[in-house]
Formats: structure tokens, C-alpha cells, sequence
């Protein structure tokens, strides 16, 4: 039984911007909610502090993050992005939803440098990943263009969780089926009191704890079969989606949805590949 439907190119961009829209409109007023502290007269990430470090930067990038960088012009880069991802998600025209996907680019890759890196981590990369190849694709737009784009965010998006499945199965503390319960005991996520007390049985911890190193690791198999990638990527949702409940990881589970539409187009591409005589 095959129960993926063909997303063709076309409305495969499609909601990959609708995708990337909502996960920018999600990160942009965490940034905004935040101007207190990057605030340049009371912050403790205030640019008159971080200034210094762009010094030995080349002129250009030097002077770019002067422009952008301070108080002022990043919340109007901030803000704008904002709007931008409003536009990626509602599509009015291809020349405005062009210029939102660089505009949220800019925002997502200023805050990153800003914060030395990325703001929050996994969520920021996946973003930058699922942007940048759309925004050099939106310069000469073609199909080829279009289905490189999606080829490089789909394999990336395997990739992020087979490298992760990879790391888990190098430790002896996955292995053991111990990882996931000290993992949850953590105090900074706040995990709900249920949760600890279901993961505190070692039986449950080590089969839960297995299932997602070998969800992980096994993803790479999900291009192999149009039935398996949406098996893959229900659980792949589902296990985002506990994660924002349990841990506060909203961000992660847009960045990552965003992806998505690439990798059904990835497998549609490989099973097109496969299955020629």
C-alpha cells in the first residue's frame, strides 16, 4: 500500500514556505519579546560589548555588522522579519514571498551571529539550512535551481537525524537505555512531574530510549519507499511535537516540519531513481 501522494515541485516550495513562515513567526517575537536584553543601554548583550569582537572581521563584514547589528536597526531588521513571515506563509505574489524568504533569512543569520553562533541552537541551524538554499535558488529561479534547493534541504534533514541516531549509539549511556531518563531529570527543561515518573522505570526508559536512537538512525530508509517517508515523518512530527510539550522545544518542531516537504521530494526523486529500468 502506498500512502504518500506525489507533491510535485511546485507545491512542494509552496509549503515549504508556509512552513519556513510559521517557524519565523514563531522565532521573530521571541527575539522582540527579548530587546531587554540586547538592549544597547541596559542588556547584557548590548552591541557597544560585542562590537569588539567584529574588529578583526574584513572591512565589508565589518562594516555590514555595523549597520545591522546595533540596538535600533535590529529590531527593525527583527520586526521586519516579522512581516517577512507573514508574507512566506500567505504567498500574495512570487516577487513579495522572494523578498520575505531573504528578509527572514537576514533575520534568522543576524541573530545567529549576534548571539555568537545561533540564538536557540539545533532550531536556528535547520532554519539557515531550509532558507539559504531557497533564497540563492529565488536569484535564477528554474526548476533545476528549485529541485536543488529541495534536494540539499531534504538530504540535510536525514542527515540531522542520522548523525544525531549516530552519536546516540556511540554512548555507552544509550546503549544502556540510562540516557533518556537523565536526560529528562535535567532541571532546566521543567519536565512535568508525570513524565519523570514514567521515565524513572528502567524497563520504559530503555525501550524508549532505544526507539528513538534507532528512529534516528534508521532515517536514512525513509527515501527507499513513499510508504515508509510518511511513516518516518508522522513519528519524526510526533516525536517533535512531545518534545515542544515536554521540553519547551517549540522552535525545534517548525524548523524541522519546514524540511519536510524536501525530503517527500528527495524520496520521490530516489524511488524515481530506484525503480528505472
Amino acid at each position: 500500500m502506498n500512502l504518500a501522494l506525489p507533491l510535485t515541485l511546485e507545491h512542494a516550495l509552496n509549503l515549504t514556505y508556509l512552513l519556513a513562515g510559521i517557524s519565523n513567526l514563531i522565532q521573530a517575537p521571541e527575539l522582540l519579546s527579548l530587546r531587554p536584553a540586547w538592549s544597547d543601554i541596559s542588556g547584557i548583550w548590548r552591541w557597544s560589548d560585542l562590537a569588539p569582537e567584529f574588529e578583526k572581521l574584513p572591512a565589508p563584514a565589518r562594516r555590514l555588522a555595523q549597520l545591522i547589528l546595533p540596538e535600533r536597526p535590529f529590531l527593525t531588521l527583527q520586526s521586519t522579519r516579522l512581516v517577512a513571515s507573514l508574507l512566506l506563509i500567505f504567498q500574495p505574489d512570487p516577487a513579495i514571498t522572494t523578498t520575505a524568504l531573504w528578509f527572514c533569512l537576514l533575520g534568522t543569520l543576524a541573530a545567529s551571529v549576534r548571539w555568537r553562533g545561533a540564538f536557540n541552537g539545533g532550531s536556528d541551524a535547520m532554519s539557515l539550512v531550509v532558507l539559504w538554499p531557497l533564497a540563492l535558488a529565488s536569484l535564477a529561479p528554474s526548476p533545476l535551481m528549485q529541485q536543488l534547493a529541495l534536494g540539499y534541504i531534504g538530504a540535510q534533514a536525514i542527515l540531522s537525524y542520522w548523525i544525531a541516531g549516530l552519536v546516540k549509539l556511540a554512548e555507552p549511556s544509550w546503549r544502556q537505555g540510562t540516557a533518556l531518563k537523565l536526560f529528562l531529570e535535567t532541571p532546566q527543561y521543567h519536565v512535568p512531574l508525570r513524565v519523570r515518573l514514567w521515565i524513572s522505570r528502567p524497563v520504559l526508559a530503555f525501550l524508549l530510549g532505544w526507539g528513538v536512537l534507532l528512529f534516528e538512525f534508521t532515517s536514512p530508509v525513509a527515501l527507499f519507499s513513499p510508504t515508509i517517508t510518511v511513516i518516518f515523518l508522522g513519528a519524526a512530527a510526533t516525536f517533535h511535537g512531545l518534545n515542544a510539550w515536554i521540553l519547551g522545544l517549540n522552535r525545534f518542531t517548525w524548523a524541522w516540519l519546514s524540511a519536510y516537504p524536501a525530503v517527500i521530494v528527495l524520496a520521490q526523486w530516489v524511488g524515481a531513481r530506484l525503480n528505472s529500468p
